[in-house]
């Protein structure tokens, strides 16, 4: 089915630009899976207080990114590319550090071209 959740969280395109983010983080542990429920995983994401709200803007940057670049898929005929996809999450991420939208800079750390994920599942 696809589904919110599956777009976003659990389809193999997803997975990748969520697992070279959190790669990138160190955050391999919150890699969701791919049955995951967005609502669902994150609240179970281990957070509080100002480090929650800038993930939680990043996890909106990144949902909204992935959703903009489906749609070209799939209404401008492009080709599928993760790496569109994290050059867009960080040209804007670093717009919202800019802007004051984000306590630090998280995305200079996010790798574009250099890790690839594998489903073992």
């Amino acid at each position: 089915d696809e589904t919110i959740s599956h777009i976003l969280l659990g389809c193999v395109f997803a997975r990748q630009v969520w697992w070279r983010i959190l790669q990138g983080w160190s955050l391999q542990l919150w890699m969701p899976a791919v049955e995951s429920d967005l609502a669902e995983w994150w609240s179970s994401l281990p957070m509080v207080g100002k480090p929650r709200c800038d993930a939680a803007t990043v996890v909106v940057l990144v949902c909204w990114s992935l959703w903009k670049h489906r749609n070209r898929i799939v209404f401008d005929h492009i080709n599928p590319s993760v790496v569109q996809v994290l050059t867009d999450v960080i040209a804007e991420g670093k717009a919202g550090s800019q802007a004051g939208l984000l306590g630090v800079s998280l995305f200079s750390t996010i790798p574009i071209s250099a890790v690839e994920w594998r489903d073992s599942g």
